[in-house]
């Protein structure tokens, strides 16, 4: 199939996510176009890079070499022209992530084509033909960045798309430089809660997209209750369980009692007078989840709205966790979790993908979110 011809509305291949719920009042048109063009600069890399593979083994001497290079430059400029597409201007946050994420395209060609010909070994090291394979190297990397950088792109927008739709109050600003989070306000306690934030708003868009009608859900690893917090006071037709033991230690070390740290003891106490104030819709469960799952009557959760799986992180924790919980999500509802993250939490990926049902797609969301409708 010809890249240029696929159809980037085919919801496949859409913007992916909590923005994919149904029936969200979100705009996706531009995010799309901007996919669209990360998708399109990394082709003409590779295109390019195809083009001097092929072309190298005539560079037979200096003067070849040097005509082969310039053209190669040309192509970037003309690329560096073009890529700063003629998009409409959006509002706010998501304005900004646009621009951002644009201007990482633009850097990436601008450190390609300031380097692309310089120092390259000298005429007495080896011959034109292995500069040309330099030149190749770098060029190849440079697509390897785009392709990196795409992800990064998609995870800023998306985050910017939340926040316009979720909260009145949009953060300052978003950083294309470090990973693409914004610098969320400072809680009452001065406690920095970018994470849960980006959290509250994936669980808010999938929860809001059911509609106005009284909703269940249980959280598997509640530490601190900013999560619980932050979407019960957003629905107020929200009844949550939160479960986790605070069981004083954390991957196999103890905790300090009262440093607030996962797994902290005294975070169940806290936790607690932080829900308080939400009545008899807040429930937290100082046990495991397998235990609370395990006691219910066979009818007593079977109609969860969410399910959201955050407890340990070993495979067989979370392997129990979705065997558990999957049977109590009404069909048509979210089963979601946390840090889908290779390499720092491998085994949720693992025991995430064996419970994901062949005839579901799962989705990822900022900070490591996965879900899929059940």
């Amino acid at each position: 199939m010809d890249p240029c011809e696929i159809d980037w509305e085919v919801p496949e291949l859409s913007f992916r996510n909590a923005t994919r719920a149904s029936n969200l009042p979100i705009p996706l048109e531009l995010p799309l176009q901007v996919l669209a063009a990360f998708a399109g600069l990394n082709m003409h890399l590779v295109v390019l890079a195809e083009e001097l593979a092929v072309a190298c083994p005539t560079a037979h001497s200096l003067e070849r070499f040097d005509f082969i290079c310039q053209q190669v430059r040309g192509s970037i400029r003309d690329l560096v022209t073009k890529f700063p597409l003629r998009l409409p201007r959006a509002e706010g946050l998501l304005q900004e992530a646009v621009e951002n994420c644009m201007n990482i395209g633009l850097e990436i060609l601008h450190h390609l084509l300031g380097g692309l010909c310089m120092q390259l070994p000298s005429p007495n090291q080896c011959r034109e033909s292995l500069w040309c394979y330099k030149l190749y190297q770098r060029l190849t990397k440079a697509t390897a960045e785009v392709a990196v950088s795409s992800h990064l792109v998609q995870d800023q927008l998306e985050a910017s798309v939340l926040w316009q739709f979720d909260a009145p109050k949009a953060p300052a600003t978003l950083h294309h430089h470090s990973p693409p989070l914004p610098q969320f306000p400072s809680n009452a306690e001065g406690e920095v809660r970018t994470q849960d934030d980006l959290r509250i708003k994936t669980l808010s868009a999938l929860l809001r997209a059911m509609g106005p009608q009284d909703l269940h859900m249980v959280e598997v690893g509640t530490h601190l209750g900013h999560v619980a917090d932050g979407l019960l006071s957003r629905f107020p037709r929200l009844h949550y369980v939160g479960i986790d033991p605070y069981p004083g230690e954390y991957d196999g070390r103890p905790i300090l009692l009262g440093s607030g740290d996962l797994g902290d003891s005294a975070n169940f106490n806290r936790t607690r007078t932080r829900l308080s104030r939400f009545g008899s819709r807040a429930q937290l469960c100082r046990c495991t989840s397998g235990t609370v799952a395990s006691s219910l009557e066979p009818s007593a959760l079977t109609e969860l709205d969410l399910v959201f799986i955050d407890g340990a992180h070993d495979f067989e924790s979370v392997d129990m966790d979705l065997k558990k919980w999957i049977p109590q999500v009404k069909p048509g509802a979210v089963v979601a979790g946390h840090d889908y993250r290779l390499g720092e939490a491998e085994h949720v990926v693992k025991a995430v993908h064996k419970h994901l049902p062949k005839d579901r797609a799962l989705q990822l969301a900022p900070d490591g979110v996965w879900w899929w409708l059940a």
